[in-house]
């Protein structure tokens, strides 16, 4: 009995004898107890890693099919409301924008300059990126045949949302998991 026939046997079982629900919370629990076996097993090497993310892929398609979005949405909104956009719109329309332009070069330049240096990785290296990256902004307005229309808070939020994920990947253990996923996305490849 090959496993494609043995879990259309399970699944033709599950849908006879259990409602949609029942079905949806064994598949769920199943599927946990097979994660946390994984983990256990793999707790020292990246073993854990694959399940760990078809598990997350399965628990993310159980959760938006059986649960209502407002429920997630809801408190996401609020927080979002009362943390940003309220704030944001206390501050008058003329001065939005070179706010934002200050908090985003603030966070660039500490995140920046606030980091170890190395061999490689040096200031004097990093101050060069920089204005690279404003040299490269400026010749873009400049050559636009319509500077008027450039809509700079896209431009500074994009840049800002660049840099954090950069910080991210390249600062953090979990970014450095994230890069070790992409390496390990090759291997299926082939």
């Amino acid at each position: 009995m090959g496993c494609q026939q043995l879990l259309d046997g399970c699944h033709d079982w599950v849908s006879r004898n259990m409602n949609n629900s029942e079905s949806g919370t064994l598949r769920l629990t199943i599927f946990k107890s097979w994660f946390i076996a994984a983990v256990v097993l793999h707790r020292d090497d990246k073993g854990w890693l694959i399940p760990f993310l078809l598990w997350l892929g399965l628990f993310i398609r159980f959760v938006t099919t059986y649960v209502p979005t407002r429920l997630v949405t809801s408190p996401i909104q609020k927080v979002w409301m009362t943390a940003v956009y309220h704030p944001w719109h206390k501050i008058p329309e003329k001065f939005r924008t070179p706010a934002l332009a200050v908090i985003a070069l603030s966070a660039i330049l500490i995140g920046t300059f606030a980091t170890e240096e190395s061999d490689d990785n040096t200031r004097a290296n990093r101050c060069v990126s920089l204005a690279g990256l404003i040299l490269m902004i400026a010749i873009f307005w400049i050559t636009s045949r319509n500077r008027k229309a450039v809509v700079w808070q896209t431009i500074i939020v994009g840049m800002l949302a660049q840099f954090l994920l950069a910080l991210f990947v390249l600062r953090s253990k979990a970014g450095v998991s994230v890069t070790f996923l992409t390496a390990m996305s090759s291997i299926f490849r082939y």
